[in-house]
C-alpha cells in the first residue's frame, strides 16, 4: 500500500443498519441478543451467546445484525470492545451500546474494516473523543465520522490476509500461555483438593508481616526504563504478575525503599470490584524500579513456615478458598470492596504434609519454565503483530 492512500470518513462506506424491536414478536419466540459482555476483549471475537425471551429482550436490543458486519462498542472505547459478525449470527440482535458498521463490500473489505477498527491509531482517536468522567462514550457519529485509509479493494484484502495469518499466530500463542496459566491450579486440585482433610492454621501464623504501598499521583503513563513505577491493580489482578501494568511515578526523590517490589514477592489485591478482589500473584522477574500502591498487599513469609509461596498463592487463587475471602471485603456503600489486613490474617490455611508441599513447589517451578518460554513466544507473536499492523496502515506492508 503507498502512503499517499487517501483515508475517508467510515461512514462513507458502510450501508445502513436496521432497528427493529423484538418484543413485535409472538409469545415465546426468542433472539440471540449481543451485548458489551457478549464480545471477549482479548479475542476480539463474540462469545457463545444463550437465546433470550424476545418477549423480555431489553430495551437496548434494537440492531439487527448481518454476517460480517464490525462491531464497535462506543462505551469505554479505551478497552476496543470490538468484534466480527460470524454467519452463525447473521440475524442476531445487538445493544445498541455498539456501533453497527456494515461495510459497502464493492469499496470496503470487513476484514480490513475489522483490522483497522483494532488499530492504535482508531483506539487513540476513539479515546480522545471520548466524552463522561465514570462512563467514557463515543457516539455512532463520532465513529463514522473518523477516517479510515482505503487503498484499492484488492489491496485492502491482501492486506486483511496477512494480518489474519499474524493474528492467528498470535491466538495461538495466548491460548497455550492460557492453558499453561491454568495447569498450576489443576495441579493443586489434584494434589489437595479443598484442603478439607489437612490440619489448619490461621495465615497470620505463616507471616512475619503484611506490608503495602503508597498510591501518589502519577503520570498517565507506563515507566520507560530506568523510572520508577507504581504498579496498578491489574498488575496482580489476572493472577500472574505484570510488571508492565504500572504508572510512571514524576518525582523520584518520593521513593520510599520499603516499598519497592522483589522478586518472588507474594501480592494480594486488598481492594478492587468484588469479581476482582482477592488476587494473588508471584513476582517472578527482577522488578526493576516498580513500587507497591497502598492497595497491593505484600505477604512476607517466615522462613519456618511449613508452606512456601509457590503454595500460598495456589491455595488464594483457587475458587473456592478465593471466594470465601472475597466475602470478607467490607466498606462503605458506593465504594469497592476492601479486605483488612486483620481479616486477611485470620484466613484458615490447610497445611499439607512437608514432602507434598515440596513436590508441588518443584513441579511448579518446573511448570513456570515452560510458562515463560511460552510467554516469550507470545510476547514475539505480539510483536510480530503490531509491527505488520502499523505497516499495513501506514502505507509500507
Amino acid at each position: 500500500m503507498h502512503s499517499s492512500v487517501s483515508a475517508i470518513p467510515i461512514g462513507d462506506v458502510v450501508r445502513l443498519v436496521q432497528s427493529w424491536n423484538p418484543r413485535s414478536l409472538t409469545d415465546g419466540e426468542t433472539i440471540n441478543y449481543i451485548d458489551i459482555g457478549s464480545v471477549s476483549q482479548t479475542e476480539k471475537a463474540i462469545l457463545p451467546t444463550q437465546p433470550i425471551s424476545a418477549a423480555t429482550a431489553p430495551s437496548r436490543a434494537r440492531q439487527m445484525v448481518a454476517t460480517d458486519d464490525i462491531l464497535v462498542s462506543t462505551v469505554r472505547p479505551n478497552l476496543n470492545t470490538v468484534a466480527r459478525v460470524a454467519e452463525h449470527l447473521d440475524g442476531a440482535t445487538a445493544s445498541t451500546g455498539f456501533c453497527v458498521l456494515r461495510p459497502d463490500q464493492k469499496r470496503l473489505d470487513p476484514g480490513y474494516l475489522f483490522h483497522w477498527v483494532r488499530a492504535p491509531a482508531f483506539i487513540e482517536e476513539m479515546t480522545r473523543s471520548a466524552t463522561g468522567q465514570s462512563y467514557p462514550a463515543v457516539s455512532e457519529r463520532i465513529v463514522k465520522q473518523s477516517t479510515i485509509p482505503l487503498p484499492p479493494l484488492a489491496e485492502q484484502k491482501r492486506i486483511a490476509a496477512i494480518l489474519d495469518q499474524a493474528d492467528a499466530l498470535r491466538r495461538l500463542r495466548r491460548r497455550a500461555l492460557d492453558r499453561l496459566n491454568m495447569l498450576g491450579q489443576a495441579i493443586f486440585q489434584e494434589m489437595f483438593g479443598d484442603g478439607a482433610h489437612l490440619p489448619e492454621v490461621p495465615l497470620g501464623t505463616l507471616l512475619t508481616s503484611i506490608d503495602s504501598g503508597k498510591s501518589p499521583k502519577c503520570l498517565d503513563r507506563t515507566a520507560t526504563p530506568g523510572e520508577w513505577g507504581v504498579l496498578k491493580l491489574s498488575a496482580v489482578t489476572s493472577g500472574v504478575f505484570r510488571p508492565e501494568e504500572n504508572k510512571a511515578l514524576p518525582d523520584p526523590a518520593s521513593v520510599d525503599a520499603r516499598h519497592e517490589v522483589h522478586l518472588g514477592d507474594l501480592l494480594f489485591t486488598r481492594k478492587n470490584t468484588m469479581d476482582l478482589v482477592a488476587a494473588t500473584a508471584i513476582v517472578r522477574s527482577n522488578a526493576q524500579k516498580l513500587l507497591l500502591p497502598d492497595l497491593i498487599f505484600r505477604l512476607k513469609i517466615k522462613q519456618s513456615s511449613p508452606v512456601g509461596a509457590e503454595y500460598l498463592h495456589a491455595l488464594l487463587s483457587s475458587p473456592r478458598k478465593r471466594k470465601s475471602i472475597q466475602s470478607l471485603a467490607g466498606g462503605a456503600a458506593g465504594s469497592m470492596p476492601n479486605i483488612s489486613k486483620t481479616k486477611l490474617l485470620d484466613v484458615s490455611i490447610p497445611i499439607p504434609p512437608p514432602l507434598d508441599e515440596t513436590r508441588f513447589a518443584r513441579t511448579i517451578s518446573s511448570l513456570e519454565s515452560a510458562r515463560q518460554a511460552a510467554s516469550r513466544q507470545f510476547s514475539t507473536a505480539e510483536t510480530l503483530f503490531s509491527s505488520l499492523q502499523h505497516r499495513a496502515f501506514t502505507g509500507q506492508l
